[in-house]
């Protein structure tokens, strides 16, 4: 029997030591700090100071060729438009669900191809655990439940097929 105050210790591995984990958690969410326009995600501030530069000239405002000039996201009439409804809403201002939903889309693909190559088998109640906890701590998507059918058109869309996971 092993007392607590003694330590076990193989001779053939003294200098091993495991590797640091990496968790998630540390992933910043486009939704919360960064805004959305047409493929890239744009910080807040960076967005601010483009409603700033928008706004400072004699006529109310500048013209979508200068703000194109200025701010390579700005790709069209609609990411002005954003800009507006961001500049009267601020903090409020949210992506739209669909958004969400496509990037959490996109983060359980990255973690289920990380624990498939990791040689994990995974089942539909792993990807709706998984499904939840990147809502909870990321996307924060209200009302989001990772239902059996959401799992299921997943699985479709990413073409996940038997050979690549075990999934019942």
């Amino acid at each position: 029997m092993i007392e607590e105050t003694e330590e076990v210790i193989d001779e053939e591995s003294g200098d091993w030591e495991p590797e640091e984990f990496q968790p998630y958690d540390d992933f910043v969410l486009p939704s919360l700090d960064w805004l959305k326009f047409g493929e890239k995600a744009v910080f807040r501030q960076d967005a601010q100071t483009a409603i700033d530069y928008y706004r400072n000239t004699t006529k109310g405002f500048r013209s979508l060729h200068s703000m194109k000039s200025r701010f390579r996201w700005i790709t069209d009439a609609k990411h002005i438009d954003k800009l507006r409804a961001y500049e009267k809403e601020k903090n409020e201002f949210k992506e739209t669900r669909t958004d969400l939903l496509k990037f959490l889309s996109n983060r359980l693909f990255e973690v289920v191809q990380d624990k498939l190559k990791t040689g994990f088998s995974l089942h539909d109640l792993d990807l709706q655990r998984f499904a939840l906890r990147i809502n909870n701590k990321e996307t924060k998507i209200q009302e989001f439940k990772a239902s059996g059918s959401w799992i299921t058109s997943w699985k479709k869309s990413h073409r996940f097929k038997k050979q690549h996971y075990i999934f019942l």
